[in-house]
């Protein structure tokens, strides 16, 4: 448990932070002080109805009519979520990427709380879900609703009568629940599919522009840079092996980075004496958020039985043709000792969400959305007579206003705060090739964000403030206590006094990305200099000293 004195802390570095963006006249009123309640209710304000008017927000759903058409990519997916689980969705009858191309339902597994042992964070998985007869074949009409009321899509596929697949991500369990209904029998297939595999990335150079941990930097743009101090290493998914009714597989981190970068950036794991706040006990230790961290999914349901004939043991299939099927997509992601811990824990997680009835758990999570949307929402409406053009523009306002809460909702629950660029729904880049490697070496891993930037973090969580989203803020303050130890140290071991350093960029835990710190000390293009890489008074490169978040000293 975090203590109070750590969380008011964090609260009080996140004020901070957020001082330098209040507007001209705007007071701020610090905990002690005494502030005359202002009511800010609808009916309060001269001229303003005495309740706002509320729309349907279902006339916000958005509906494809049409099969992904980026060659079996994430580009092609709609995000679900319950603020630590989702998926990318889409239909595809394209080959490539795991499918044979004869049609399927695709969903790219995602997890907030999913990162490697080099420090970026990660996907979990594909999933394949194929119907016979097959409704996605060309040529059939295909439909996908997003709808947000409930947080989730449905999709309808073949002729009518069609097949219909609801998808969504349990907001009160670690559960992604796809139901599917037929007019006919039909019989299920559903197989995992991961890209990772065992390589070092010596042979997947990563560019600077993805800021991946373990890029280096040694000039003041974003050029193409090996790093040669830590290559990192990859490792290829595993799948648990003699299950007979459902597919586990899991990414593990048995060794991590995070002892290299703590050496590399000079801070002490700890406990390092510290005055700054006197009812820490003058202790900091940092903790390794990152080895024997184990994220991935079992899958499970109705009348499903691993296939024998595929010998990975990632496909399921029906053992009799049905009209409906119930299929469950379980997280975990812990940080046992033993991956058999780990295995029983999502074995336990599953059984509990598959022992719920599922139309109790729908209930209860429509129920949360319900919640979500009643907590605030803005209808933007024209005046009497305004042009075409602006009444879009009014309708446009509000639209945007229900994607970018769907947005946080769906992701805004896990450890951390919300990853800039996408989060935990961000893309590969399509548009790489860097060091003459060829297209095919990169994966839905190699995207742009594996790391924070906390200038650009906070415009998130400002919105969350006037929105009521104060579950969704959490994440934030509990970020901030994560760091403290990790850079108390280093103000401890730099400077020999008491105080705490916020990088602009840094990873889970709070040391400096290390494609923004550098790998190669030595090495200075940009100034000119040559840096010494065992003197820790010149430990700020130039690229950190000009992109400190916050200093604060005793």
């Amino acid at each position: 448990m975090v203590s109070r004195s750590k969380r008011w802390l964090a609260m009080l570095l996140t004020l901070i932070m957020s001082v330098s963006m209040i507007p001209a006249g705007v007071a701020v009123a610090l905990p002690n002080e005494e502030v005359e309640a202002v009511n800010l209710s609808p009916a309060s304000i001269e001229g303003s109805p005495t309740a706002p008017e509320k729309y349907d927000i279902s006339d916000f759903n958005e509906v494809w009519t049409s099969h992904g058409t980026f060659a079996n990519r994430q580009r092609n997916g709609i995000p679900i979520g319950n603020g630590r689980l989702g998926a990318l969705v889409w239909t595809s009858n394209q080959p490539g990427n795991g499918s044979t191309g004869t049609g399927e339902l695709r969903l790219q597994i995602s997890s907030a709380d999913s990162w490697d042992n080099n420090g970026r964070s990660i996907k979990l998985g594909d999933v394949f879900i194929k119907a016979t007869p097959n409704p996605f074949a060309s040529g059939l009409p295909i439909r996908q609703e997003l709808d947000y009321e409930n947080g989730r899509q449905i999709i309808t596929a073949g002729s009518d009568p069609a097949v219909t697949f609801v998808v969504w991500a349990d907001a009160n369990n670690p559960t992604i629940h796809i139901e599917v209904s037929a007019p006919d029998e039909i019989d299920i297939e559903v197989s995992q599919y991961s890209w990772r595999q065992n390589r070092s990335f010596a042979t997947l150079a990563m560019n600077n522009a993805t800021y991946a941990h373990i890029a280096d930097r040694r000039s003041d743009n974003r050029g193409v840079i090996l790093n040669t101090e830590y290559t990192g290493q990859e490792y290829a998914d595993i799948v648990v092996p003699g299950r007979t009714s459902d597919v586990i597989w899991y990414q593990r981190n048995e060794t991590s980075m995070w002892d290299a970068t703590l050496e590399n950036q000079y801070i002490p794991k700890g406990p390092v004496a510290n005055p700054f706040v006197s009812d820490l006990t003058g202790l900091m230790q940092t903790k390794d958020p990152l080895t024997n961290r184990t994220m991935g999914a079992l899958i499970r349901g109705d009348s499903l039985a691993v296939d024998g004939s595929v010998s990975s043991g990632t496909t399921l299939r029906s053992t009799e043709p049905g009209t409906s099927f119930r299929i469950d997509i379980t997280n975990n992601t812990s940080m046992p000792e033993n991956v058999s811990t780990w295995i029983g824990e999502v074995q336990s997680e599953s059984d509990r969400v598959w022992a719920e009835d599922i139309e109790d758990l729908r209930e209860a999570h429509e129920q949360y959305w319900k919640d979500f949307w009643d907590t605030t929402y803005m209808y933007v409406t024209p005046e009497a007579g305004t042009p075409s053009d602006s009444a879009t523009t009014a309708n446009n306002f509000t639209w945007n206003h229900v994607r970018t809460r769907y947005l946080f909702g769906i992701q805004g629950r896990g450890e951390n705060f919300i990853e800039m660029n996408a989060g935990m729904f961000g893309m590969e880049r399509t548009d790489m090739a860097f060091s003459g490697s060829p297209r095919n070496n990169y994966s839905p891993d190699h995207k742009p964000w594996h790391t924070w930037t906390l200038f650009n973090q906070r415009f998130t969580y400002w919105s969350m403030l006037q929105s009521g989203d104060f579950e969704l803020m959490m994440p934030f303050f509990n970020t901030m206590v994560e760091t403290i130890a990790t850079n108390v140290n280093r103000v401890q071991s730099w400077w020999g006094q008491g105080g705490i350093i916020l990088p602009e960029h840094m990873i889970k835990g709070g040391p400096w990305t290390g494609c923004q710190y550098g790998w190669d000390r030595n090495y200075n293009n940009s100034r000119g200099t040559q840096l010494a890489i065992n003197d820790p008074a010149a430990q700020q490169s130039p690229w950190p000293r000009d992109h400190v978040n916050i200093i604060a000293t005793r």
